[in-house]
């Protein structure tokens, strides 16, 4: 745990400064690391030479700091590892968990993602979260019966499919927990399901991403191929994250192949947690002319994102560092926001929801190509 008053002297934080420096390479001097990622880079050095031995949270929050200038939030220290206990307390307001003034906001993205998406991934983290800012006495809360064990939280969010669809009536929703998790074969069980679900109801589509942190090309590149006729996709590249290499073209890969695509109107609806592959599904569906985008501004941009995160154990600390490995990028797309509401109130059940909808009923069944 971060809160059992472990030490990290001088000798060992040099090393862990050294070892993310060989690992993120030419990364470090790209423009991706603007005025905020100089000034936390300085805030680093300066906890790296002080006097004497850091906190280890302490520590692991100057290098969360400068780690996510980047505005990637693969890019981290996973600090739900840092302690084997969860709140749970409600969290606050949204808006107070990003200000830049209070204790929680420090623990997640950085100020170059959307507020929204910076609230939803607080609200998200906030059981550890909240744990580790406070830096209460861990036996008080204990008896308290505040805390309980991760493993036993985990074990509640671990049932539920990754798929469904929900008939609305005058639409059908197909909501996708994630690309990621389980096994291929149950991915492709669901996948045919509510394909035939889909197609025996014949209405408008809602395809709802909401919290889809992203997962796997192949599911993706499934689920894409759902709607638009692989001949149709537009070009996506890939390469080594941190590397001068050129990108190189990728081919379609779906897990699940389709004969016949769906010819409905495709509303994507996103909220804050939507991330990586979920969200070049979403800019692959809109920029083919088959979908329209609603919801809240995501964690993500547009026109590409890193991918593929691996863990790194720091050599001095100990402590883990989530780095990307991949990037990829979509056809000739600038990168960008996404064109939706970002406050960090945001809420993509809400007016959102609504617009998505009229946008279905209005839309013309068979959508001219």
């Amino acid at each position: 745990s971060a809160q059992s008053g472990e030490l990290v002297d001088g000798l060992s934080r040099r090393m862990d400064v050294a070892f993310l420096d060989s690992l993120l390479g030419s990364r470090m001097t790209t423009p991706v690391f603007r005025s905020g990622g100089l000034a936390s880079r300085d805030d680093l050095l300066e906890a790296m030479l002080a006097s004497g031995p850091l906190d280890r949270l302490d520590w692991a929050l100057a290098l969360h700091s400068w780690l996510r200038s980047a505005n990637d939030p693969h890019m981290r220290i996973p600090f739900d590892r840092l302690t084997q206990f969860r709140s749970g307390a409600l969290p606050p307001q949204p808006i107070a968990l990003v200000d830049p003034t209070g204790l929680w906001s420090r623990f997640g993205p950085g100020m170059g993602v959307s507020p929204s998406g910076r609230a939803a991934w607080l609200m998200r983290t906030w059981s550890w979260v909240s744990v580790l800012a406070e830096r209460g006495s861990v036996e008080d809360r204990m008896r308290a019966d505040v805390f309980v064990k991760q493993s036993v939280v985990d074990s509640l969010h671990a049932a539920g499919s990754s798929m469904e669809v929900v008939d609305h009536g005058a639409f059908v929703r197909w909501r996708i927990v994630t690309l990621g998790g389980g096994t291929e074969r149950a991915y492709r069980k669901s996948f045919r399901r509510c394909f035939r679900q889909l197609r025996r109801l014949g209405k408008p589509v809602m395809l709802d991403l909401r919290g889809n942190l992203g997962g796997y090309r192949t599911r993706r590149h499934a689920v894409l191929g759902a709607f638009v006729p692989m001949a149709e996709w537009e070009p996506e590249q890939e390469k080594e994250w941190a590397s001068d290499a050129d990108f190189e073209s990728v081919p379609p890969m779906p897990l699940v192949r389709v004969r016949r695509p769906l010819r409905k109107p495709v509303a994507v609806l996103l909220d804050g947690l939507s991330f990586s592959a979920s969200l070049l599904l979403a800019q692959s569906l809109e920029t083919s002319g088959r979908a329209s985008v609603f919801g809240c501004a995501p964690l993500g941009q547009y026109g590409g994102c890193s991918g593929n995160p691996l863990s790194f154990f720091l050599p001095g600390s100990g402590l883990e560092v989530l780095l990307p490995t991949r990037q990829t990028r979509l056809g000739a797309s600038a990168s960008g926001p996404f064109r939706l509401p970002s406050g960090a109130g945001c809420q993509a059940g809400g007016d959102e929801w609504n617009r998505a909808v009229l946008w279905l009923l209005s839309s013309d069944l068979e959508p001219s190509r």
